[in-house]
């Protein structure tokens, strides 16, 4: 009887002690995600759009999924490009720039990505 009554007042004691809470962290700079952005090449031509990225299974970016080509989204279509060929700059205030090390020729040439099928990201054009 007395093991009863212990472990309901162990019980009764879990129940009155409020939880644990999670520390809010700030972030610093505010983050900016970039689904959306224009892809520049180095000379500040347009590519294309970053319209996913692929991860890791540890959450870490490998390549970037850019909506490349048409007009006004007809004849577009997705390539992969390694996420080291990514530079990120804040181009004053908000704006985020994003360029590419790989020429407009390779992406043109390059296969198209498609989910579910083997995934072929293009490199950087500039070496190690």
């Amino acid at each position: 009887m007395r093991m009863i009554a212990a472990t309901m007042l162990v019980a009764l004691a879990a129940l009155l002690v409020p939880p644990a809470r999670a520390e809010s962290v700030p972030v610093e700079p505010e983050p900016v995600s970039i689904l959306g952005h224009l892809v520049e090449s180095r000379t500040s031509k347009d590519i294309g759009r970053v319209v996913d990225v692929l991860v890791d299974h540890d959450g870490h970016p490998q390549a970037a999924v850019l909506d490349v080509g048409g007009f006004l989204g007809v004849g577009a279509r997705k390539v992969v490009v390694a996420w080291s060929a990514l530079h990120f700059s804040a181009a004053g205030g908000d704006k985020l720039t994003v360029a590419i090390d790989i020429s407009s020729d390779r992406i043109k040439a390059a296969p198209a990505y498609e989910p579910g099928k083997p995934v072929i990201a293009l490199a950087s054009d500039k070496p190690d």
